[in-house]
């Protein structure tokens, strides 16, 4: 399982701070160690931490991700940063480019994937990305209730509605993604 935290931090300041202090420099709030799968509330222990590779648009950095455990179930909860999409290895920032780029603009794949990306432009990834944004369309239309009058295409339509009110699409994709996790227990990609 993964939980997703503000550790306010970006990429960069996670990375220094990890790699300076390691995971027990992070500020980890209470709530994160409240175990998720035991009736009867208890705290969760620390159990390690794994490497991961963040691709930021420009650079990819290996972080390390702190790695929680239920002594009663045996299961484990990682703790991910917020400007980590969960299960990706990209943050909100490249991921939102890739959208806006080809369902804004209407770039194609590959195009799109190059400007999001310096690092590892592929097209199977924007592929995949796009697959589970539209995998969970329905729920994110129902969760932002766009005008039904409109007429076209579901993704871009849906990244049109998802980036409303944010400067970025990726500051709009990490906001809308906890949210649609804390109502409809699911990623929104």
């Amino acid at each position: 399982m993964q939980k997703i935290i503000d550790f306010g931090l970006d990429v960069k300041g996670y990375v220094d701070l990890v790699s300076r202090e390691g995971v027990r420099g992070l500020a980890i709030p209470e709530e994160a160690r409240e175990c998720p799968f035991c009736p009867e509330s208890h705290r969760l222990e620390n159990h390690g931490r794994y490497g991961r590779f963040i691709d930021e648009g420009e650079w990819v950095y290996k972080a390390w991700i702190l790695r929680l455990l239920c002594v009663i179930e045996g299961k484990t909860v990682s703790l991910l940063p917020s400007f980590l999409a969960p299960k990706k290895q990209a943050t909100w920032k490249v991921i939102g480019t890739y959208f806006s780029k080809r369902h804004i603009e209407g770039l194609p794949q590959e195009a799109a994937m190059a400007a999001a990306t310096k690092t590892n432009p592929s097209r199977q990834k924007g592929a995949y990305w796009d697959h589970c944004l539209e995998k969970n369309a329905a729920r994110a239309l129902g969760y932002l209730r766009p005008q039904r009058t409109q007429e076209g295409s579901l993704l871009p339509r849906l990244v049109h509605h998802l980036h409303q009110g944010f400067t970025t699409l990726g500051d709009a994709l990490l906001v809308h993604n906890q949210r649609l996790h804390a109502r409809f227990h699911v990623w929104l990609i």
